[in-house]
């Protein structure tokens, strides 16, 4: 069994025990009060560099990312620094995640926050956006076609954007791209954990140029940020280089400053 596999086989353990918890009727009911999803596709297209600052308290490969984890503190230092959107990471026992650290994000942010975790069921989409997410993230590899098509159907009729992630070429296949907007490719292989900078370019290079494109994981640098914008990227996931940072906010202005400089050096 893989690390992914594993992964998934608790998400559904997990996924049991919340749904006898929570029925989805209260889920709706939540739903109802909610204010309107904000447009998680309209902030990663605007000029700029646009990163989705990531919250998560640890990783299966890594461990703990910081000791002083604060979901509010990261959430307005990423506002300020001006992220396009921020994820929370709620899977529970890999990544020591919560539901509640989305809803304390989701509060008071000003920009569109998007739930990631291994998304399988339709139920976790109504539990998204009870908890106040804008976007959801969907794995291509751990879905089929048909579960991508109804997990991507039922975000929409809720009015939410969905990231749909791939890591290897065949999962496009499963994918309607004359529905879907967002594409983001892992530059980590989440079976072995491994990084390839360039493997999402590679990918991006199979498809159309409408659609937007998401490099996730890996980068550490503005070199590597100008790397992939000038080659078509429009916007970065950016997790462990800001957890790990002393100030997490300042490291995500410094990084997209550094970008910024780079790419008009190279214009010029």
């Amino acid at each position: 069994m893989t690390i992914l596999d594993r992964i998934v086989t608790d998400v559904n353990s997990a996924l049991s025990h919340r749904k006898r918890r929570v029925s989805l009727q209260q889920l709706q009911d939540e739903i109802e009060i909610q204010v309107p999803p904000k447009d998680f596709h309209a902030s990663l297209t605007k000029p700029g560099i646009r990163v989705i600052a990531e919250i998560k308290n640890r990783s299966p490969s890594k461990g703990v990312l910081r000791s002083d984890f604060s979901v509010l503190d990261l959430m307005i230092s990423y506002t300020v620094a001006s992220a396009a959107a921020i994820s929370v990471l709620t899977e529970e026992q890999h990544f020591g995640g919560s539901l509640n650290h989305l809803r304390i994000a989701s509060r008071d942010s000003s920009v569109p926050i998007i739930r990631k975790d291994f998304i399988v069921d339709p139920y976790q989409i109504y539990e998204a956006r009870a908890s106040g997410a804008d976007a959801i993230l969907l794995i291509a590899a751990i879905l089929d076609k048909n579960q991508l098509d109804e997990l991507h159907s039922l975000a929409t009729e809720l009015k939410m954007a969905s990231l749909v992630e791939v890591y290897d070429p065949v999962e496009l296949e499963k994918i309607d791209f004359s529905r879907i907007k967002i594409l983001g490719v892992n530059n980590r292989n989440l079976h072995t954990f491994k990084v390839d900078l360039n493997h999402s370019l590679r990918i991006f290079e199979l498809i159309d140029d409408h659609i937007t494109k998401v490099a996730e994981s890996g980068m550490k640098s503005g070199q590597d940020l100008a790397y992939l914008h000038q080659r078509g990227v429009d916007a970065f996931l950016i997790g462990e280089t800001l957890m790990r940072s002393k100030q997490p906010g300042l490291a995500l202005t410094l990084l997209i400053d550094e970008t910024e400089k780079l790419l008009e050096e190279a214009s010029n």
